[in-house]
């Protein structure tokens, strides 16, 4: 292999590998590890599997640093939570960067006088504690909520965050607020199903209630 000739290496022979294979070979030496770590074949490779990105994922391989990275990172996350899907920390932090981005152009307005916007954003959880869910999902998804929350709060330290479980009632059980990541991990981990049914409608005026009275998108 070390005698074949750069265009062979970098072309016939790694586009014909599977990412198994690819990640095999470009252990083996430096010159390897160059071809094998290229950009557009990971993102090729990154298609493949889950499909087209969005500006938002496009925006998480940046914050990765690259496909292969991102690729990494999803591979593992997933595998962890198994049968349930997680985004990976990438993701997460480009999804909020997108809306406070997107919100406060919408705030802000376009015109140049009007300076730039330091508010902080607000994000608020949703939490289905209906009797359909189980306990093992509640505990997934408050799980999933400490585990946004700890990646989020570090890269917008300014940002708050609420959490509001719903049934047929509504309940607050975090009011929007700048929490520390211990904080609010000890706050969703005491939290107990409601049960009953499943109201939607009043989780989402609840929300709009709470988050009217933020400032920030």
């Amino acid at each position: 292999l070390l005698d074949l000739p750069e265009e062979l290496l970098d072309g016939t022979l790694a586009d014909a590998l599977d990412v198994r294979d690819l990640c095999s070979l470009g252990q083996t030496c430096k010159r390897f590890a160059s071809i094998t770590e290229q950009e557009p074949r990971w993102r090729r490779h990154f298609e493949e599997r889950w499909g087209e990105p969005s500006l938002v994922v496009r925006r998480a391989a940046e914050l990765a640093g690259g496909w292969r990275r991102l690729y990494a990172a999803k591979h593992e996350v997933e595998r962890e939570a198994i049968p349930w899907m997680r985004p990976t920390l990438h993701e997460l932090n480009a999804a909020v960067e997108n809306i406070a981005i997107r919100g406060w152009s919408q705030l802000c307005g376009s015109k140049a006088d009007r300076g730039p916007c330091h508010a902080p954003c607000s994000l608020l959880f949703l939490v289905d504690g209906s009797g359909s869910v189980t306990e093992d999902d509640f505990r997934h998804m408050t799980s999933f909520m400490a585990y946004a929350w700890r990646s989020i709060q570090t890269t917008f330290p300014e940002a708050k965050v609420g959490v509001v479980q719903f049934s047929n009632d509504v309940r607050v059980e975090v009011q929007p607020s700048n929490l520390s990541a211990d904080d609010f991990d000890t706050c969703v981990a005491g939290m107990n199903r409601m049960n009953g049914g499943t109201n939607i409608s009043a989780a989402i005026r609840k929300a709009g209630q709470l988050l009217g009275g933020t400032k920030g998108p």
